[in-house]
């Protein structure tokens, strides 16, 4: 069985370590097995050592047949059966011995085919074959996220161990892959990715294939104060290029290496609440990126491809319509190829352009310029791959009819020289049905909406309809707009009836309305404008001519006629 197999059947295992309880000890006697076959030695074992873990390779005689396994005392031995997803009539079969004692281990193939076999845990003292140190050997935090490389120094004198390190809640909290090996000096290179919640807690256990392993120390998983990456991960090809940026209020540029120096990092400048940084992939195999500011850490892996496509997913339908003159932002998630472009197969049906980059996320705006049902693919391209150019299609694009709207569309009138604005969405003019009743000016465009303002400068009573259209649409009735009628000019004064008036005595009216207030008769009464607002108009009167002369007061406005207010006799 495959070395990676074995890996990942330790793992299993030692996930299994919580729940075991002791059973009664069942002893039973070999029986011979039929259609379970051993390749090496299982039959034959009749005593492991204290604390070891032990890896036996069994076949079925008949493909089509299943096996099981079970412990007659999983706290003293332990047993699991992991199957070959390649060759399924091929099993692994892992001991692992927990405390001294005896434990019967049973085999049962589906026919009902049946092997026992009584095994003793004994502590023999027997030294191990290995010897291993680590560049960690305490407790230590992992911001939420991030991930540490763990260097593992191994040598094992019959060349056949190798080191493990795994945790008590793989996946959950905790995750750990082998990442690289030098085989030369014996050094294996651990990743421990913190992938549980803030304030999370994990176990880290160290130890050899063929043993129980010893806790290396436990891992707290903690959030970062000011440093935070866009990108989680990547994965892209050799040679391909890749932007991130770091998100920090450092005054300086955060230092950023990469595992082994498989990435090569440049520092491209300062963007809004960071730094951006560009990665070139120089060597295959899995790395990471480290970033360190102010004391704090921040990590994400990457994955170097020889020649794998990029990976290119989409928020939205394969087909899709785009009303002509508005535009629809699509989603990409992209992974590898280099620095990616969107095109359109047609820039006169519809235009792409990205306008936003989180991460491995790109948002991307597309524009539909075409007539009606006209249609055009939209295609990724990656021009900045390294040996070869992959272009993956997204999608196509279709122009429906534009829809164009208005926030206004019932009639209404408007006085002589007043303006009012019109908000239109879709559409690429606006105009008047009618010359000479209304100036038409476009006020503002943004890529949403228009804003047109209309002047009155028609006569009362003038109207004209108003009409968007664009280009390949009918014009469309927006509303009717009429020239509004002056309103009647209603005069008042706060004096209507007739009195008396000393020579030399003023007395002052107020006026509400008109335009002008003068005696019907001259040299009787001196009148001037006192005050003037918007609401009304004070007139002082004070009488000059001789006792008994009186004249009569009237106001009048434009286009009205003069209307008698009162009549002052000098007393």
């Amino acid at each position: 069985m495959r070395k990676s197999t074995r890996i990942l059947s330790l793992l299993l295992s030692l996930t299994l370590i919580v729940g075991l309880f002791s059973g009664t000890m069942a002893f039973a006697e070999e029986t011979a097995p039929s259609s379970i076959l051993f390749t090496d030695g299982f039959d034959s074992v009749k005593q492991v050592e204290l604390n070891s873990i032990g890896h036996y390779n069994l076949e079925l005689s008949q493909p089509d047949l299943t096996l099981t396994a079970e412990s007659s005392n999983d706290a003293i031995l332990s047993v699991h059966l992991f199957q070959d997803e390649e060759y399924p009539d091929e099993y692994e079969l892992q001991m692992v011995a927990w405390k001294e004692g005896e434990a019967t281990i049973t085999l049962k193939a589906s026919d009902n085919s049946v092997f026992t076999q009584n095994i003793t845990v004994a502590n023999t003292g027997a030294e191990r074959t290995y010897t291993m140190t680590s560049d960690v050997t305490g407790d230590f935090s992992l911001p939420q996220g991030s991930s540490k490389i763990i260097k593992v120094n191994y040598n094992d004198v019959d060349h056949y161990s190798y080191p493990v390190l795994t945790t008590d809640d793989q996946e959950n909290s905790l995750k750990t892959s082998l990442l690289a090996v030098d085989y030369k000096n014996g050094d294996y290179y651990y990743r421990v990715d913190a992938v549980g919640s803030v304030g999370q807690t994990g176990m880290l256990y160290l130890g050899s294939c063929d043993y129980i392993p010893d806790k290396l120390g436990t891992v707290t998983i903690t959030q970062n104060k000011n440093l935070r990456l866009d990108t989680s991960s990547y994965t892209c090809n050799l040679y391909d290029t890749y932007r991130f940026v770091v998100y920090t209020n450092s005054t300086t540029p955060p230092v950023v290496s990469s595992f082994m120096d498989k990435l090569s990092v440049e520092y491209l400048g300062k963007v809004s609440g960071g730094y951006e940084y560009r990665l070139s992939a120089d060597e295959e195999g899995d790395s990471l990126i480290q970033v360190t500011a102010n004391g704090e850490t921040a990590t994400f892996p990457v994955t170097v491809n020889y020649n794998d496509p990029p990976m290119v997913t989409s928020d939205t339908p394969k087909a899709i319509t785009i009303n002509q003159n508005a535009s629809y932002t699509y989603k990409f998630t992209i992974q590898g190829g280099g620095e990616p472009l969107v095109v359109t197969g047609d820039s006169s049906v519809a235009t792409a352009q990205i306008v936003q980059k989180d991460g491995i996320n790109y948002y991307c705006k597309v524009t539909a310029l075409g007539q009606p049902g006209s249609t055009t693919p939209i295609t990724v391209t990656f021009p900045d791959t390294g040996d070869e150019s992959f272009n993956v299609e997204v999608g196509t694009v279709t122009v429906g009819k534009s829809a164009m709207t208005s926030d206004t569309n019932y009639d209404f009138s408007l006085k002589k020289g007043a303006s009012y604005t019109f908000k239109i969405t879709g559409a690429t003019s606006f105009n008047p049905g009618s010359s000479g009743v209304f100036k038409t000016e476009l006020v503002s465009k943004t890529s949403q909406y228009s804003l047109y303002k209309i002047t009155a400068i028609g006569d009362p009573g003038q109207q004209a309809g108003f009409y968007m259209s664009a280009p390949g649409l009918a014009a469309q009735k927006v509303c009717v707009v009429t020239i509004a009628q002056p309103a009647p000019v209603v005069m008042t004064s706060d004096t209507n009836s007739n009195f008396s008036l000393k020579k030399g005595a003023s007395y002052t009216f107020k006026i509400t309305g008109a335009t002008s207030f003068n005696p019907g008769s001259s040299g009787v009464f001196k009148t001037e404008l006192v005050s003037k607002t918007s609401q009304y108009s004070l007139y002082k009167i004070t009488a000059i001519g001789n006792p008994g002369q009186q004249a009569g007061f009237y106001m009048s406005a434009p286009g009205v006629a003069a209307q008698k207010v009162c009549v002052v006799t000098v007393a």
